[in-house]
């Protein structure tokens, strides 16, 4: 089976901010469960 491929968009630009944390989480975990992201 094909690793599905998956966009991560955080919904703010400040580098600081929770959106982008999570979204750096989210694609880090997806990365090791052998996602394309």
């Amino acid at each position: 089976m094909a690793a599905p491929k998956i966009l991560v968009i955080p919904g703010s630009l400040r580098a600081k901010s929770y959106n982008v944390r999570l979204a750096a989480l989210a694609t880090k975990e997806l990365m090791l469960a052998d996602a394309d992201v």
